[in-house]
């Protein structure tokens, strides 16, 4: 790993981060382009691709583990989560993300909803066909077989994760409130109803509407909902879905949306990788 220094900044409550400002850069990637609050990019070999998002750069709170953190669950804007059905539990993932975030200040998260290439191995690559029908543990193992090494770590999307960076796109002003709890239709491939002659719903590649990028990200609303490491009352399983697919409507399935999965998966959701640098 590239030699950084190791500043530390005391924050607001009950944790110290690292600087977000100065990424760490794992071993077997390279720098591509970008600033650590917009775009931020690593990749592994070529193609491969992983965005730094900064959690120290949060002002507000969410709720990790009981307490008041930057990184956290945050409810919905309309539902508490105690009236949700939603809860995280613990987890090596969730545990594993807040290590690195305490130390580095951010982490990694692929640019693209994963997909495979020929062999069946996952790769974060833009005009690639979303991996779907895929259950939350099959996807942690695919994300750990392709990505994980001696020196750098690999996992799902856990639910504190999500929502801080749904936080962190507000705080930094590329996104409003409404946008993300109301009303995502105009930052992702979604349903436009009534559905006219030859404009049905339909899934796309990776990464074609560039438009659509947030902080480097591509496609979180829209196209594919995204499986979460986050356990639900309903289905009594600990994956739910944020976000919508091609055949919702922004208005409701709105990015911060969530909902239940089958075991299995669905034809409609995706998921992405985080990247841990050890």
């Amino acid at each position: 790993m590239e030699k950084r220094y190791e500043k530390k900044v005391l924050e607001k409550g009950t944790t110290i981060y690292g600087d977000h400002t100065n990424p760490p850069i794992p071993e077997g990637y390279w720098y591509c382009r970008g600033k650590w609050n917009n775009g931020y990019t690593i990749r592994k070999g070529f193609l491969d691709e992983f965005i730094w998002v900064p959690i120290g750069a949060l002002e507000k709170n969410g709720v990790f583990k009981g307490k008041l953190e930057k990184f956290g669950r945050r409810p919905n804007l309309d539902k508490p989560f105690d009236e949700s059905g939603y809860y995280e539990e613990n987890s090596q993932e969730l545990e594993e993300q807040f290590e690195m975030i305490k130390k580095y200040g951010g982490i990694y998260i692929s640019r693209y909803v994963i997909s495979k290439d020929v062999s069946g191995r996952a790769q974060s690559q833009r005009r690639e066909i979303p991996w779907v029908n895929i259950s939350i543990d099959k996807a942690r193992e695919v994300i750990k077989e392709t990505f994980e090494t001696e020196k750098v770590g690999a996992g799902v999307v856990t639910a504190s994760l999500y929502d801080s960076i749904l936080e962190l796109l507000i705080e930094l002003g590329v996104k409003t409130t409404d946008e993300i709890v109301k009303d995502s239709s105009n930052w992702g491939n979604f349903a436009e109803l009534p559905y006219v002659k030859d404009s049905k719903p339909k899934l796309e590649m990776t990464g074609m509407h560039p438009e659509y990028d947030v902080i480097g990200i591509a496609d979180l609303a829209g196209n594919v909902g995204e499986l979460t490491l986050e356990s639900n009352t309903f289905t009594k399983t600990k994956a739910t879905v944020r976000g919508g697919g091609y055949g919702h409507c922004g208005d409701y399935a709105n990015v911060d949306f969530r909902s239940q999965v089958s075991p299995s998966g669905h034809s409609a959701v995706g998921f992405r990788a985080v990247l841990l640098v050890k």
